[in-house]
């Protein structure tokens, strides 16, 4: 896809870059589109988003709670394309029981549902942290 094209059909506003370095755009008021390009990504940064395409079409089967609902994902080796309905999150003064409940149901569905195989890590290499480490990690 060609994400220019995309952008010129639509009124697209920049709303920041992804903390993995994707660019991401509000879409005509009422979407979120996250475009991520190899050549402008480290290695590490565009197979987190490769994880991230691949995650949103496992779950797609079945629509959960807790995720944003995807409209359209193009993935190919050099370029991943995810639209999905832009979410507003709640206001403070809006939280009431409904609502609590909504999130924690969320809450529970996420943490009872099985995480897809290609995202375990292979343990193999792990190491133990040192005491100066954990003491950094505290620390912040």
């Amino acid at each position: 896809m060609n994400v220019n094209e995309y952008l010129n059909g639509h009124i697209a506003v920049k709303i920041g870059i992804g903390q993995g370095g994707a660019d991401v755009y509000e879409i005509d008021g009422k979407y979120v589109l996250k475009y991520a390009n190899r050549k402008k990504l480290e290695a590490e940064q565009f197979d987190s988003y490769s994880r991230e395409a691949l995650f949103y079409r496992s779950m797609s089967a079945r629509q959960r709670s807790y995720l944003p609902k995807v409209l359209k994902i193009e993935a190919d080796e050099n370029e991943i394309f995810i639209l999905m309905k832009k979410y507003d999150l709640p206001q403070r003064n809006k939280i009431n029981g409904e609502l609590l409940q909504k999130i924690t149901s969320a809450l529970a569905e996420l943490h009872t549902d099985e995480v897809p195989s290609f995202l375990y890590k292979k343990r193999e290499n792990a190491e133990i942290l040192s005491h100066s480490r954990i003491a950094e990690c505290l620390s912040g």
